[in-house]
């Protein structure tokens, strides 16, 4: 019985790992979204590149690694 607990705790705290990960990545989009759009009322055009936004100091940092890699 004490390794199907260890195993059932296992299985729920993988899972919740994931969808907290994947909550992260889609909250890391909308903020993403947020920065396009300052840059575009900046500038009066979409970014082409990530570099852009970079260039521009609207995106200070790299983008973390999305949560489904």
């Amino acid at each position: 019985i004490g390794a199907l607990i260890i195993g059932a705790s296992v299985y729920f705290a993988t899972s919740y790992l994931e969808s907290a990960r994947k909550s992260s990545t889609k909250t890391q989009l909308q903020n993403l979204r947020q920065i396009i759009m300052l840059y575009k009322n900046d500038t009066g055009r979409y970014p082409e590149t990530l570099s852009d936004l970079k260039k521009s100091g609207i995106l200070k940092k790299d983008l973390p690694k999305d949560g489904w890699d």
